[in-house]
């Protein structure tokens, strides 16, 4: 069952409840019918954390035992066929389900949870991780009433999908773990993705990987869709508008937000779309109901030019920024960070040195010099190391912390360095797509540092001057000087212990990969020219 979901129940379920499984849960491909005790010893002794799904007929108090190496109690006080978890919030599984059963016809649903809640002192939070309402008895109950129950609490508004039934009569138990040796394949809730900037770089790179890796339920959030696939949902709109991004979210159970302008625009751009943005993002997560945030950050949110080595999460933000792209993008992390909660769990990636197929900014530039075969000059003494990342590994973490937000305690409210794990002599790297472009010359002028900084400063000296006539945004500047001379590379310790990252493509093999890319690139737009010519012809 490679790759498959299943949902374990106990021996002697029934082909009755497999069956009533089957049409309330599409989203679970197989049906496995397994003993009592194996599903037991699986919540005992699992190595990772495990979903239970329980149902229950009557009211009662039941204890279940479930642990890691051991037996941890976790009460279900059940009332009037309401079952909410109680105990340990550290425990080494999540109970994500609430059923409620044996729900009489002629009363009010809503009425009769929200007594229920208030007759046993319930607060909002603790039903904060509902995943599923399964009623019985209830008929052909219209939805109304179920919607309306679902409306009592924002914490299952709008996410929570409800399925009614009148003969489940089984405990349902789905999870993950080793049963004398043998891989049980748990219940896992198929996830339904969303990702904001999703025709970027970073962003259509996040939504190939979700795609190859057979997920089914992926959707784009963007200013324009640039792309065509059948197998994506594709919303238009503005991050600065509520309204677009409540009506993409809608239904979303985990949203990545890569939204972010390039390099060289206007101050009032990146606190519009960074800060302001990801404000109105967390605003409708919130309003939607969904459960995770994966949000693109910066390595550059500690950096303000003094060298970074071997740097980690440890390292404090940096005031002041030397420039307003990584200023907002450490408030925008500040603001995912602080929103971190039982409701959202959120998490806050920080790559450095982006690089690979679709680049728009640091690529092309070399590239371009590689294609004219031009002199390349050198700025600096080429002393510092830097890091840089093939953009399928960013894209690979982003996924892997949205998952390990369900399984690890140790990745909510964090931020997460990602790069290669292969520092490399700035100039180096430059000369190594040089080479892979097939150029014949390399770098042949050497400016020295502090000829280069002062060259700069008189280019910023001039882009004042001419502020008042003009608005110049030059590449050459003191902070890429900066950022060109200094040492700055990270450990990245953290995100292989706690995400299980690890670079996937090399960097020698990433820069081969996005060589590859823009020389196609070059041959499909001369292709398409030349077609275009014909037309013209014909």
């Amino acid at each position: 069952m490679e790759g498959s979901n299943s949902i374990v129940c106990p021996l002697g379920s029934g082909i009755k409840t497999l069956s009533c499984l089957s049409q309330l849960c599409p989203e679970y491909d197989t049906f496995c019918d397994y003993g009592i005790v194996p599903s037991i010893l699986a919540a005992a002794f699992g190595t990772k954390p495990l979903t239970l799904v329980v149902y229950y007929q009557d009211s009662g108090r039941v204890t279940f035992p479930v642990g890691r190496w051991g037996f941890r109690w976790i009460y279900l006080p059940l009332f009037k066929g309401v079952a909410v978890l109680r105990g340990p919030t550290r425990s080494p599984f999540r109970l994500l389900i609430i059923l409620v059963a044996n729900i009489s016809m002629d009363q009010n649903l809503r009425t009769t949870a929200q007594d229920c809640l208030r007759t046993n002192g319930i607060l909002s939070e603790d039903i904060k991780n509902v995943e599923m309402v399964i009623l019985r008895g209830v008929g052909d109950l219209i939805p109304a009433n179920i919607i309306s129950w679902a409306q009592h609490n924002d914490s299952v508004r709008q996410k929570v999908p409800f399925f009614s039934s009148g003969f489940l009569l089984a405990v349902s138990l789905a999870f993950t773990g080793m049963i004398v040796g043998a891989t049980i394949q748990m219940g896992k809730k198929v996830e339904r993705w969303i990702v904001i900037g999703g025709c970027g770089f970073v962003g259509r790179t996040i939504v190939e990987m979700l795609l190859q890796r057979g997920e089914k339920h992926v959707a784009v959030f963007d200013l324009r869709q640039s792309f065509e696939d059948a197998r994506i949902e594709f919303f238009t709109g503005n991050l600065l508008s509520a309204e677009d991004l409540e009506r993409a979210l809608a239904g979303r159970t985990v949203v990545i937000h890569t939204a972010s302008p390039p390099h060289g625009l206007k101050p009032q751009v990146y606190v519009d779309v960074n800060v302001a943005g990801t404000r109105n993002v967390l605003a409708a997560c919130l309003a939607q109901g969904v459960a995770k945030l994966v949000f693109t950050s910066s390595a550059g949110v500690v950096f303000n030019g003094q060298p970074l080595r071997d740097a980690d999460e440890t390292l404090p933000y940096c005031h002041p920024h030397m420039d307003k792209y990584n200023e907002t993008k450490m408030e925008a992390e500040m603001l995912v960070l602080a929103a971190n909660s039982p409701r959202l769990k959120t998490v806050a990636i920080r790559p450095t040195g982006i690089f690979g197929p679709r680049d728009s900014q640091g690529l092309p530039e070399m590239i371009a010099v590689a294609k004219t075969g031009s002199r390349l000059f050198q700025l600096g003494d080429n002393v510092n190391l830097m890091d840089y990342t093939y953009v399928g590994n960013v894209a690979d973490a982003h996924i892997l912390a949205a998952e390990k937000l369900d399984e690890s305690e140790n990745v909510a409210g964090e931020a997460f360095f990602i790069t290669n794990d292969a520092p490399v002599f700035f100039w180096d790297f430059i000369q190594m797509v040089y080479d892979e472009y097939g150029a014949k010359d390399g770098l042949k002028y050497v400016l020295p540092t502090s000829l280069s900084f002062f060259l700069a400063w008189i280019v910023e000296c001039f882009v004042i001057l001419l502020s008042p006539i003009k608005a110049i945004h030059p590449k050459f500047t003191l902070y890429r000087m900066r950022f060109m001379t200094s040492d700055k590379y990270h450990n990245i310790e953290k995100a292989k212990k706690i995400l299980g990252y690890k670079p996937k493509v090399a960097l020698g093999e990433g820069i081969r990969l996005s060589v590859k890319w823009f020389k196609d690139e070059e041959i499909r737009k001369k292709l398409s020219a030349a077609q275009a010519e014909t037309k013209k012809t014909l």
